[in-house]
């Protein structure tokens, strides 16, 4: 039904906000340890982290996009 390509919509758009926030966060947090030097391990695991939350981001555009597509009746 409608209503739940809507509710799928709201939950895709709240979790990529959140992810994409993550993901300046990890950037960040990234670039100050490759910055600073730091231990191989930490680095990898922020730039883990940045994939995880890019994959995550791009899930919900393509949960996003269809949801649309499907309210829009296409």
């Amino acid at each position: 039904a409608m209503s739940d390509y809507v509710a799928i919509y709201t939950k895709s758009m709240r979790d990529k906000t959140v992810a994409e926030m993550r993901y300046q966060a990890a950037l960040l947090y990234y670039n100050a340890a490759v910055t600073a030097q730091e231990d191989t391990v930490v680095i990898d695991r922020y730039r883990a982290e940045i994939h995880a939350l890019v994959d995550i981001t791009l899930d919900n555009v393509s949960m996003i996009c269809y949801c649309t597509n499907k309210m829009q009746g296409l």
